[in-house]
Order: structure tokens, then sequence, then C-alpha cells
């Protein structure tokens, strides 16, 4: 009768750990995949940002309009004198 016991028991304790490990694996490939894809649009997303052309273009244009606006603002000679 021991024997019997002691032999359901470990069938039922290769069943539990065979479920418990099914389903604990597919959640972390699904994590890790999320994650690999969070972390490659992030990536772009800061390449984007930091590209070096665009950063050039938007100073320039930066440095433009605040030249234009120091020009407007300056008064001409015949403006000064009255």
């Amino acid at each position: 009768m021991n024997k019997l016991l002691i032999i359901t028991l470990a069938i039922c304790l290769v069943s539990v750990h065979g479920f418990v490990k099914r389903d604990t694996e597919k959640p972390a490939e699904d994590f890790r995949v999320t994650l690999e894809k969070s972390l490659s649009e992030i990536g772009k997303k800061i390449s984007d940002t930091v590209n070096m052309e665009n950063l050039k273009e938007n100073w320039e244009k930066a440095v433009n309009s605040i030249n234009t606006m120091v020009g407007e603002f300056k008064l001409k000679p015949e403006e000064a004198k009255q």
C-alpha cells in the first residue's frame, strides 16, 4: 500500500511540475519579445532625435531666425537721429 501511495504521489508531482513549467515558459518568451521590440523602437527614436543632420538644420534655422529678429530691432541711422 505504501509503495502505491509513493508512486501515485510521484506521478502527481511530475504532472504538476510539467504543468507549472509549461505555464511559466510562454510569458517569459512574450516578455522577452516585447522587451526587444520596445528597446528597438526606443533606439530608433533616439537615433532620429540625435541625428546630426537634423540637429544642424534646426540649429541653422534658430540662428537665422535670431539674426533676422536682431536685424529688425536695430534702428536705422535716420530713425536714431529723431
